[in-house]
């Protein structure tokens, strides 16, 4: 039984998509904030992004890039959304 092959698309097909379809359509995102690499299919993102919830959001839309067979995270965040804030009061 043979394995079929893996095609990985070219370096600069993922990187662009990346940086052009994956980046801006996440909030809280700012891609000037973050630096890309692309290596044998799996894409290194670095950097910061506004709220913690992005962090995730970058991942699975980055994951959904034709060619990309894995992400490599080192993202840092401003804000930890994941616990909404509870007045005082309560």
């Amino acid at each position: 039984m043979t394995t079929p092959a893996v095609t990985v698309a070219p370096v600069a097909t993922i990187e662009q998509a990346a940086r052009t379809r994956v980046l801006p359509r996440i909030p809280g995102v700012d891609p000037r904030r973050l630096a890309v690499a692309v290596r044998d299919g799996v894409v290194s993102i670095s950097g910061r992004v506004e709220p913690r919830s992005a962090v995730s959001g970058l991942v699975r839309a980055t994951l959904e890039v034709e060619g990309v067979i894995g992400v490599d995270q080192a993202i840092a965040f401003d804000v930890d959304d994941r616990y909404p804030i509870i007045p005082a009061g309560f």
